[in-house]
């Protein structure tokens, strides 16, 4: 069985379209939760590229809230 790590620029792609975000959605829509891992750290990487992404101004307030 094959099982998914993703990391915390994998699942800031879920929130920012850019390249991969197609394939990201994919599996998280398709693959059962069992087969994916993600790091707890993870989870403040996605929020540090979400306050980058905001900050550049490619996320509007109302986005990243």
């Amino acid at each position: 069985m094959v099982f998914f790590c993703l990391d915390g620029s994998a699942l800031a792609k879920r929130y920012v379209p850019e390249p991969g975000s197609p394939l990201l959605d994919f599996l998280l829509d398709h693959i059962a939760e069992h087969r994916i891992y993600i790091l707890n750290v993870g989870m403040a990487e996605v929020v540090s590229v979400l306050v980058r992404k905001r900050n550049s101004g490619k996320l509007s307030d109302a986005q990243f809230g």
